[in-house]
């Protein structure tokens, strides 16, 4: 029984610790989007995809911590699938992040690499190929910070795979808690039979 008591406190200890970590991935997560969303002048499914896994993660977020605090709410089936949702979404954005940012670039527009002359007027303009990357990019272009926009979709496109990462842990603990809750029921049930045996005798 102390065994079962010690390894439910180690549950509660480790759940609680995964979502504080997952509280600092929705955090950054969220501001970084927050920001391309306000200063792009061009709509982006991408864009708003990412903000809509954001808004979703909070929500199961608010439960999840509510869930430690409060053991009424603490029902592994549902805090199972939100968590799961939480996975797939998470992988998804992260997916798709990567995709539509092509990979690994350089978003510094200060780096000289096999210049392209370009013909504007009667002007010649050097760009460089990483200066074509974020000026042509579907989520990366457009507005007056191109570069700046770069780097935070791309430190979100880390922050999606920390954030999946963290919400795999806390769906692993959620199901070892459904399965010792079980155990629990179970076992509970069966001295209940053996003292109504023990009577009737």
């Amino acid at each position: 029984m102390e065994d079962n008591i010690t390894t439910t406190a180690k549950m509660h200890i480790g759940q609680m610790i995964i979502r504080i970590i997952q509280f600092v991935w929705i955090l950054l997560i969220t501001a970084l989007i927050g920001n391309v969303l306000a200063g792009k002048s061009e709509t982006s499914s991408t864009v708003n995809y990412s903000m809509f896994v954001a808004a979703f993660c909070w929500i199961v977020w608010f439960f999840g911590i509510a869930a430690v605090f409060v053991e009424s709410l603490a029902i592994p089936i549902v805090l199972g699938i939100l968590d799961l949702a939480s996975v797939i979404f998470t992988f998804v954005a992260g997916v798709v992040l990567a995709k539509k940012l092509n990979g690994a670039h350089s978003c510094n527009n200060e780096v000289c690499h096999h210049p392209i002359r370009v013909t504007a007027g009667l002007e010649n303009i050097r760009l460089t190929r990483s200066q074509d990357y974020v000026r042509t990019n579907s989520i990366t272009r457009g507005g007056n910070s191109p570069t700046k926009r770069c780097r935070e979709l791309q430190a979100s496109c880390a922050f999606f795979w920390f954030l999946f990462a963290a919400f795999i842990a806390s769906l692993v603990i959620t199901s070892m808690q459904g399965f010792g809750k079980g155990m629990q029921i179970r076992n509970r049930h069966k001295g209940q039979k053996q003292n109504m045996s023990q009577v009737q005798a």
